[in-house]
């Protein structure tokens, strides 16, 4: 048993060093035993800061099988880590893994399941958010704004989100949180293009992707890419359009996010189609459905 405490903090560090290096696969693996060494440690009626960890453990090997593609591993990890941050009374991880099912259920093409846990996470963020505004804890404010903002841009409520994804922008910026701000920045981006503002979205996108290329954030970097380059393909700039979905491609592929990249190979052949170049179009379209 002492030999697999020692070994415990060691194996979730060379996990996170694998996801950094966009080696999913060898964390999921470092994971995994991670999770049967807490099971092996306490077998029976483990201590509550023991089931803490094994909730985070399954948390975020889900994200490790998302990143992968791999939706309905992620699902299950998931599902196991909601049951425990429920059992132990984390009301932020219980937000953040019904957000989390609700969109691996969207892209299993579920949409009924979706939209339940997207419910279940606005009921959640809102009174994390209310928490938020009586203790004073603007960052709080913040993440919690943006969260219910992407929740109700899913649900297609775009006024709704709007106002929460703006005071997250807001907010961000008045306390120097850059990261979230070229999040929200983005997420705007996206309400703007939904509504057909394609000037302002356009802003919106080139805002996030200055602040991201201060932060060296290279998945955020390729994610501002690819939408400027759609935005740009809707505005019928075609240039700039090829030149950032080109930049958001080997983004994507640099990090190793197979969906980013079916997406931007999609997007990519549409304009390859729309310059008139239908062989260039195709060799997109079949390698994004390849990544599918």
């Amino acid at each position: 048993a002492g030999l697999k405490e020692e070994a415990l903090p060691f194996m979730l560090r060379a996990a996170a060093a694998a996801a950094r290096l966009f080696a999913y696969a060898d964390g999921i693996l470092f994971l995994g035993r991670a999770e049967t060494v807490l099971h092996d440690l306490h077998p029976h009626d483990p201590p509550p800061e023991r089931v803490r960890m094994l909730a985070q453990v399954l948390q975020q090997r889900g994200d490790y099988e998302y990143a992968a593609g791999h939706y309905q591993p992620a699902l299950a990890s998931y599902e196991k880590a909601l049951d425990l941050a429920r059992a132990t009374g984390e009301p932020q991880r219980e937000a953040d893994l019904l957000r989390a099912i609700g969109r691996t259920h969207y892209l299993l093409g579920r949409p009924v399941e979706s939209q339940k846990n997207y419910d279940n996470a606005i009921a959640n963020y809102s009174k994390l958010e209310a928490e938020a505004r009586a203790g004073g804890d603007e960052a709080a404010v913040a993440r919690a704004s943006r969260e219910l903002g992407k929740l109700h841009f899913f649900k297609g409520e775009l006024d709704r989100s709007h106002a929460y994804v703006t005071e997250a922008v807001r907010i961000a910026a008045e306390i120097g949180d850059s990261r979230l701000q070229g999040a929200a920045l983005n997420n705007l981006g996206g309400i703007h293009f939904q509504r057909g503002e394609l000037e302002q979205a356009l802003a919106c996108h080139g805002e996030a992707l200055a602040i991201r290329e201060r932060e060296r954030d290279e998945a955020g970097l390729a994610q501002s890419h690819k939408n400027l380059g759609i935005a740009h393909y809707r505005h019928g700039e075609m240039d700039e359009a090829g030149r950032h979905l080109e930049e958001a491609l080997a983004l994507y592929r640099k990090v190793v996010d197979r969906r980013g990249e079916a997406v931007t190979l999609r997007h990519l052949g549409n304009l390859h189609y729309e310059r008139g170049d239908h062989a260039g179009a195709r060799r997109h379209w079949e390698a994004s459905l390849s990544l599918c």
